[in-house]
């Protein structure tokens, strides 16, 4: 098929090399498809989605007179050498034509239903695209989110991951796919190997906006297990969660607070001396790590 592709695409060249300056109209259509075509192709620049049909619509109307032209010469042609089939082979053609384009978009407008069916059909015709794996494994995170069923949404987080991966052995460094394999990960209560992609994510595009709702959302989870565990009087996963917390928010003044207070509790003042200073200079108001540093000095 792609040496198919080529030969075409040369023959077109052709067209446009022996027409163009004799203003052929085969040759403008030819000249207005490839313009339009490469931009969309990604050749040049990266248009944030796969190649898909609907980037053809404005290559197709140069496409469409192009088609015209040639039936109208077949007419011309047929009428000079009394050729009478020529009309009715192309009214044909036409009526085939319409009807095969019709019969293909009632049937694609089955996958158009959501963006997830979209994407999981694509992955049918777009196998061995690290991209088309990546949206599809989205596409099972979003069904695995809709439905209450404990062992159905595990076997639909399990399909995401498994396209997750498919996609990371086909483009090793693709940052979107990190992204949301954490996500799967996270589904499955699974923070060690969410974390692990998402360092890989950060070493790969630290100031992703997508990064840093996952950060928050670490944060948020680490934040509340480690006051929890305070409360429990478990001093050692409160001080491990509590340094996960500040890792994900070190602008987080409670954060900080609190894990100098975990500190204290065990008797190391000298971090928590370390967490209250830094909770002053976060907030410099802040009367709890105030009276937290006048206590170490007493």
């Amino acid at each position: 098929m792609a040496i198919a592709s080529i030969i075409v695409l040369l023959g077109m060249l052709v067209v446009v090399v022996r027409g163009f300056w004799k203003k052929d109209v085969l040759a403008w259509c030819v000249v207005f498809f490839l313009a339009t075509v490469l931009l969309v192709s990604g050749l040049f620049f990266n248009i944030g989605a796969p190649m898909a049909e609907r980037f053809m619509y404005q290559a197709s109307v140069p496409f469409i007179i192009a088609l015209v032209e040639c039936g109208r010469r077949l007419w011309v042609s047929s009428r000079t050498r009394a050729i009478h089939i020529v009309p009715v082979g192309t009214t044909a053609l036409v009526v085939l034509a319409l009807s095969a384009s019709a019969f293909k978009t009632v049937s694609r407008n089955k996958a158009w239903r959501t963006s997830d069916d979209l994407f999981l059909h694509d992955l049918t015709t777009s196998a061995n695209s690290a991209r088309a794996n990546t949206y599809a494994g989205i596409a099972w995170i979003h069904l695995c989110d809709a439905t209450n069923d404990p062992a159905e949404k595990r076997s639909r987080v399990n399909k995401a991951i498994a396209l997750f991966r498919r996609s990371e052995s086909i483009k090793p460094m693709y940052t979107p796919n990190f992204l949301n394999l954490g996500a799967a990960y996270s589904r499955l209560d699974d923070l060690r190997s969410a974390e692990a992609v998402w360092d890989t994510a950060r070493s790969l595009d630290p100031n992703s906006t997508l990064l840093k709702q996952y950060e928050q959302y670490l944060f948020d989870l680490y934040y509340r297990s480690g006051l929890k565990a305070g409360v429990d009087r478990d001093n050692a996963k409160a001080i491990a969660d509590l340094r996960k917390a500040v890792r994900y928010g070190s602008l987080k003044v409670d954060a900080w607070y609190n894990l100098g207070g975990a500190y204290f509790t065990t008797g190391d003042t000298a971090e928590a001396r370390t967490c209250w200073e830094r909770t002053l200079q976060l907030g410099p108001r802040n009367m709890a790590a105030q009276q937290g540093l006048a206590a170490l000095r007493r």
